[in-house]
Protein backbone atom coordinates (compact mmCIF):
# COMPACT_ATOMS: atom_id res chain seq x y z
CA UNK A 1 0.00 0.00 0.00
CA UNK A 2 1.74 3.22 -1.26
CA UNK A 3 2.07 6.04 1.17
CA UNK A 4 1.08 9.42 0.88
CA UNK A 5 3.93 10.83 1.90
CA UNK A 6 6.25 10.81 -1.05
CA UNK A 7 9.73 10.61 1.18
CA UNK A 8 8.00 7.15 3.49
CA UNK A 9 7.09 5.71 0.10
CA UNK A 10 10.82 6.09 -1.45
CA UNK A 11 12.49 4.65 1.81
CA UNK A 12 9.85 1.68 1.36
CA UNK A 13 11.08 1.28 -2.15
CA UNK A 14 14.60 1.39 -1.13
CA UNK A 15 14.01 -0.62 1.59
CA UNK A 16 11.97 -3.97 -0.16
CA UNK A 17 15.09 -3.21 -2.67
CA UNK A 18 17.34 -3.90 -0.13
CA UNK A 19 16.27 -6.76 1.24
CA UNK A 20 15.01 -8.46 -2.17
CA UNK A 21 18.20 -7.69 -4.00
CA UNK A 22 18.40 -11.02 -5.68
CA UNK A 23 14.41 -10.46 -6.62
CA UNK A 24 15.41 -6.94 -8.17
CA UNK A 25 18.33 -8.41 -9.95
CA UNK A 26 16.15 -11.13 -11.88
CA UNK A 27 13.19 -8.65 -12.56
CA UNK A 28 15.95 -6.12 -14.28
CA UNK A 29 17.12 -8.96 -16.09
CA UNK A 30 13.75 -10.12 -17.28
CA UNK A 31 13.13 -6.09 -18.35
CA UNK A 32 16.23 -5.61 -19.89
CA UNK A 33 16.08 -9.04 -22.34
CA UNK A 34 12.39 -8.32 -23.59
CA UNK A 35 13.13 -4.43 -23.97
CA UNK A 36 16.19 -4.49 -25.72
CA UNK A 37 15.76 -1.32 -27.97
CA UNK A 38 14.19 0.73 -25.05
CA UNK A 39 17.38 -0.23 -22.97
CA UNK A 40 19.85 0.57 -25.57
CA UNK A 41 18.08 4.34 -26.47
CA UNK A 42 18.11 4.62 -23.05
CA UNK A 43 22.06 4.16 -22.45
CA UNK A 44 23.02 6.30 -25.54
CA UNK A 45 20.46 8.98 -24.66
CA UNK A 46 22.72 8.75 -21.21
CA UNK A 47 25.95 8.94 -22.72
CA UNK A 48 25.15 11.61 -25.07
CA UNK A 49 24.24 13.39 -21.92
CA UNK A 50 26.90 12.62 -19.79
CA UNK A 51 29.94 12.68 -22.51
CA UNK A 52 32.45 14.35 -20.22
CA UNK A 53 32.21 11.08 -17.20
CA UNK A 54 32.13 8.78 -20.63
CA UNK A 55 35.32 10.56 -21.46
CA UNK A 56 36.66 10.28 -17.91
CA UNK A 57 35.83 6.94 -17.72
CA UNK A 58 37.30 5.59 -20.18
CA UNK A 59 40.64 7.59 -19.94
CA UNK A 60 40.86 6.47 -16.51
CA UNK A 61 40.24 2.68 -17.81
CA UNK A 62 43.10 3.42 -20.26
CA UNK A 63 45.41 4.78 -17.63
CA UNK A 64 45.01 1.72 -15.18
CA UNK A 65 45.57 -0.98 -18.36
CA UNK A 66 49.28 1.05 -19.05
CA UNK A 67 50.17 1.25 -15.46
CA UNK A 68 50.44 5.01 -15.29
CA UNK A 69 48.38 7.50 -12.62
CA UNK A 70 46.80 10.20 -14.04
CA UNK A 71 46.28 12.79 -11.14
CA UNK A 72 44.04 15.63 -12.37
CA UNK A 73 40.21 15.26 -12.24
CA UNK A 74 38.39 16.24 -15.37
CA UNK A 75 37.52 19.30 -13.97
CA UNK A 76 40.89 20.51 -14.84
CA UNK A 77 40.77 19.07 -18.19
CA UNK A 78 37.65 20.70 -19.13
CA UNK A 79 39.25 24.16 -17.62
CA UNK A 80 42.45 23.26 -19.40
CA UNK A 81 40.58 23.01 -22.59
CA UNK A 82 38.89 26.11 -21.78
CA UNK A 83 41.87 28.34 -21.73
CA UNK A 84 42.46 27.38 -24.89
CA UNK A 85 39.52 29.24 -26.88
CA UNK A 86 39.04 26.00 -29.65
CA UNK A 87 42.84 26.97 -30.89
CA UNK A 88 45.35 24.50 -30.96
CA UNK A 89 48.70 25.29 -29.43
CA UNK A 90 50.72 23.72 -31.48
CA UNK A 91 49.42 24.65 -35.12
CA UNK A 92 47.73 28.15 -33.47
CA UNK A 93 44.97 26.74 -35.58
CA UNK A 94 41.25 27.37 -34.81
CA UNK A 95 39.45 24.12 -34.39
CA UNK A 96 36.67 24.37 -31.32
CA UNK A 97 37.20 23.17 -27.83
CA UNK A 98 35.45 19.92 -28.81
CA UNK A 99 37.92 18.88 -31.43
CA UNK A 100 40.56 19.02 -29.43
CA UNK A 101 42.11 15.92 -27.62
CA UNK A 102 43.56 15.35 -24.48
CA UNK A 103 47.56 14.84 -25.60
CA UNK A 104 50.38 13.53 -22.87
CA UNK A 105 53.65 15.37 -23.19
CA UNK A 106 55.62 12.56 -22.02
CA UNK A 107 53.77 9.52 -24.03
CA UNK A 108 51.92 7.01 -22.85
CA UNK A 109 53.27 4.24 -24.66
CA UNK A 110 56.83 5.45 -23.51
CA UNK A 111 55.76 5.47 -19.58
CA UNK A 112 54.38 1.80 -20.47
CA UNK A 113 57.78 0.31 -21.28
CA UNK A 114 59.75 2.12 -18.36
CA UNK A 115 56.92 0.65 -15.98
CA UNK A 116 58.04 -3.22 -17.67
CA UNK A 117 61.57 -1.89 -17.79
CA UNK A 118 61.87 -1.01 -13.95
CA UNK A 119 58.08 -1.76 -12.35
CA UNK A 120 57.72 2.64 -11.27
CA UNK A 121 54.36 4.08 -12.58
CA UNK A 122 54.26 7.21 -14.35
CA UNK A 123 52.46 10.13 -12.65
CA UNK A 124 50.58 12.29 -15.05
CA UNK A 125 49.47 16.01 -12.86
CA UNK A 126 47.24 18.67 -15.33
CA UNK A 127 51.19 20.24 -16.66
CA UNK A 128 51.85 17.13 -17.75
CA UNK A 129 48.94 16.93 -20.99
CA UNK A 130 48.07 19.40 -23.14
CA UNK A 131 45.54 19.74 -25.37
CA UNK A 132 46.27 19.47 -29.25
CA UNK A 133 43.86 19.31 -32.12
CA UNK A 134 44.03 15.77 -34.00
CA UNK A 135 46.27 16.25 -36.58
CA UNK A 136 48.86 17.60 -34.25
CA UNK A 137 48.50 14.73 -31.89
CA UNK A 138 48.62 12.06 -34.87
CA UNK A 139 51.71 14.23 -35.74
CA UNK A 140 53.64 14.26 -32.53
CA UNK A 141 53.18 10.68 -32.04
CA UNK A 142 55.51 9.14 -29.45
CA UNK A 143 57.87 12.36 -29.49
CA UNK A 144 58.11 14.10 -26.23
Amino acid sequence: MPYKDKNKEKERQIRYRTNNRSKERARSKIYRNNNKGKVAVGKKRWKDNNQDRVNETARRYRAGKKHIIEDFSNEEWLNKLRDTFGLCPRCNKYVGIAHLELDHIYPVSVAYKDYKRNGAKRIYTIHDIQPLCSKCNKKKGVRI
